[in-house]
């Protein structure tokens, strides 16, 4: 009898252990060490369960090494182990033994899971079944079986066993277009002793995932530079350490976006400052270009929108004067588009680089616009180096009526309003210096 239920447990945990299943995503979360206890109602007996699995994430299969202990009606017995591999479909579960001999039992994964064994030799064991829970962490099943001497009545147990320090799955990944095109992961970092992270990708839903990137410790961003236009890939993403790995997030779809096809994007100088040109050669859905400017040590920042042409297979031509106002112009200016359709859909275009060195290329004062004015106007100045500035009104006998500017400027466009409300009307002067620059103009207050 002793040997009797030594099998059947065996045969059970074996043969319906749930490691590989539709739910269970990733083999390499199973790896590890996992403890446990099994429990027989019939005879109130217990033991430990405790099994080393390794995986071939190659082949997704796993093959575990299991020791069984307790005793049975208070009789000690020695633990004895035995070996276990699984594939993706399912599972396939051996135990052999010089009495009971070898005893097999296979099943299917379907979130729950249930199985029986098979080529049982001893024909006073019948009905072996179980039924259970699982996940990459914990097993939960129940056993029954029919011993022949002891009645038609089931003798039924628990099977417990618990997965050891596993690693927090990542969740909540999602990808986005990045500026330059590439596709930007984020994910929830969940875990506290994971020494990295991989990121896999598959082309669509129908091709085969492989890994594209690892990341180190306690990160919860990637980005992918390796995508091809107009293309849709799914990602997933897996912590891990030396010992294990964790489930895989939620996979995340995304298809690369080239809404309108842009054929040039360059710029000119001028003496109203930078124009950008730019040309398609076919439009769908093209609702706008929204025109982006990063300066150097600042993020980017929108300067301007254009309308786009809709949809239309003729070549469209495009362009946008930067005044560069009120900036400052050192180390290098950066200009993307971001295309935008109808339907809310972003697509970024290249970046331009310009060196601020070649935009300034002496003092300079405007005009006052308008001219004469009441009671406001606008004086652009622009500074080719940085320096001290002091720009200030006089009326026609010299004396000082406003001071507009006294402050450090770095180089660059500037333009600034004057208000003239307190002032009759008449003819005024205003002088720009900076440096060893002196100017001065007229404007005309007319009220």
């Amino acid at each position: 009898m002793k040997r009797v239920y030594i099998f059947i447990l065996l045969a059970l945990v074996l043969s319906n252990t749930p490691f590989l299943h539709s739910q269970i995503r990733n083999i390499a979360s199973i790896k590890g060490t996992w403890t446990g206890q099994w429990v027989n109602n019939f005879y109130h007996s217990s033991g430990f369960i405790s099994v080393n699995i390794t995986v071939d994430q190659v082949n997704k299969t796993a093959h575990g090494d299991w020791n069984v202990g307790g005793n049975i009606l208070g009789q000690p017995r020695l633990p004895f182990s035995t070996d276990i591999t699984l594939n993706d479909s399912g599972f396939v579960a051996s135990f052999y033994s010089s009495i009971w001999g070898n005893i097999s039992g296979s099943g299917l994964y379907t979130g729950g899971y249930s199985g029986t064994a098979a080529n049982c030799p001893n024909p006073n064991a019948t009905s072996i079944a179980a039924v259970g829970s699982f996940n990459s962490r914990q097993i939960n099943g129940t056993f029954t079986f029919i011993w022949l001497p002891a009645g038609s009545s089931p003798i039924n147990g628990t099977v417990t066993i618990t997965k050891q320090n596993p690693i927090n799955d990542p969740t909540n990944l999602t990808v986005s277009q990045a500026a330059s095109g590439a596709a930007n992961l984020n994910w929830n970092d969940n875990a506290s002793n994971e020494t990295g992270y991989r990121i896999e990708r598959k082309n669509s839903n129908t091709g085969i995932w492989s890994q594209i990137a690892t990341v180190g410790p306690n990160s919860n961003a990637y980005t992918d530079n390796s995508v091809m236009a107009d293309t849709p890939y799914v990602y997933r993403v897996a912590a891990f350490n030396t010992y294990t790995e964790s489930e895989y997030s939620q996979e995340a779809a995304y298809k690369t976006l080239i809404p309108v096809e842009l054929i040039s994007f360059d710029y000119a100088l001028n003496e109203n400052g930078i124009r950008l040109n730019w040309v398609t050669a076919t439009e769908k859905n093209n609702k706008c270009f929204e025109i982006d400017r990063k300066l150097e040590n600042f993020g980017w920042v929108k300067i301007g929108i254009v309308p786009g042409s809709g949809t239309t297979t003729e070549k469209s031509y495009y362009r946008f004067t930067d005044g560069l106002k009120n900036v400052s112009l050192t180390g290098a200016i950066k200009y993307r588009l971001k295309q935008i359709d109808f339907d809310g859909t972003v697509g970024y275009s290249q970046e331009i680089d310009i060196d601020a060195g070649k935009i300034l290329s002496g003092y300079s004062i405007s005009q006052n616009f308008p001219n004469p004015f009441n009671p406001v106007t606008t004086i652009d100045y622009q500074l080719p180096v940085s320096g001290f500035v002091v720009l200030r009104v006089f009326d026609i006998c010299g004396n000082e009526v406003n001071t507009l500017v006294k402050e450090y400027k770095p180089a660059g466009r500037y333009s600034i309003n004057f208000d003239a409300s307190s002032l009759s009307s008449g003819v005024y002067l205003y002088r720009l210096q900076a440096g060893l620059f002196n100017s001065t103009k007229k404007l005309v207050v007319l009220k």
